[in-house]
């Protein structure tokens, strides 16, 4: 009696390693708000946290909402977490001394005139917050 070639090719190829997850983004979802931290933590220095791959940092904006950006400065690439929030509502990187309202619109620059033309063409990638029972949420899509 021969034996079935076909037999033995069924019978070692290996089962399916498509599961549910392999669907999913690795970083995750972006159309999606996510939780990101305490709004206690919130207060009168920036936060920095990473999510998704995208490097934030967190501030309170002049109204007292928390708003967050992203931590890498348009001007120079420093991060705004290790700046201060020295005039309310505002963030200031520690390189140059641009100052980021929490719409991230640069609206001051320490080494820039007042009447700059440079300081209004500044905008720091700003990502939609809300404040729900103490913890902050984060919109970390592109819509």
């Amino acid at each position: 009696m021969g034996r079935n070639p076909s037999a033995d090719t069924q019978a070692s190829a290996p089962a399916s390693q498509t599961g549910p997850f392999d669907y999913c983004p690795k970083q995750g979802f972006r159309e999606y708000w996510y939780p990101a931290l305490e709004g206690g933590t919130v207060r009168r220095r920036p936060v920095p946290l990473t999510m998704l791959g995208e490097d934030l940092v967190f501030f309170r904006d002049r109204d007292g909402a928390v708003a967050a950006l992203s931590d890498w400065c348009p001007h120079r690439g420093a991060r705004l977490s290790l700046g201060v929030c020295e005039f309310p509502g505002t963030v200031t990187c520690p390189y140059h001394g641009y100052t980021f309202d929490g719409s991230g619109q640069c609206v001051a620059g320490l080494i820039e005139s007042p009447s700059s033309r440079f300081v209004p063409t500044l905008k720091a990638r700003r990502f939609p917050t809300a404040e729900r029972l103490g913890i902050v949420f984060v919109w970390m899509g592109e819509t």
